[in-house]
């Protein structure tokens, strides 16, 4: 667990703020307000989330319609999130958008898919153990 999230958190190519769009929104999508906790903070630390406070209600928003203050960068990772999130896949509009409004590498759309496919997995089992826990187990 800690070897896996260190590599997305700390050996990641991407830019702070990028990654922790991606993280945000799958906790946001997710309801896994433990991940949101801990990863909105660390968002809003970053100097475009500094300089344009206003950025983390786009985020926030479950079903923004539109960009807020986002740049085009911003929303079409929030975009790509919210596709590997919801459907697994990405429709192939936003997926040329990170080669053509992004600039990503391979390198970098594998980073940005490992950090989405790892924390859905995360707030998932975080969220499926709380379940856990909260109910009476048969076996007992």
């Amino acid at each position: 667990w800690d070897v896996l999230f260190s590599a997305i958190r700390d050996k990641s190519s991407l830019p702070d703020h990028l990654r922790e769009i991606a993280i945000v929104r799958t906790a946001v999508l997710n309801k896994a307000w433990y991940e949101w906790g801990w990863h909105a903070p660390l968002l809003q630390d970053t100097e475009p989330f500094r300089q344009s406070p206003n950025k983390i209600h786009t985020v926030a928003d479950p079903n923004p319609l539109d960009p807020g203050e986002l740049d085009e960068v911003e929303w079409t990772v929030l975009k790509f999130a919210d596709e590997i999130t919801k459907n697994i896949n990405p429709t192939d509009n936003t997926f040329e958008k990170l080669r053509s409004v992004c600039g990503f590498s391979n390198r970098e759309i594998v980073e940005l898919t490992a950090t989405v496919s790892g924390y859905n997995f995360a707030s998932r089992e975080c969220e499926h153990r709380e379940f856990v826990a909260g109910t009476e187990s048969s076996d007992s």
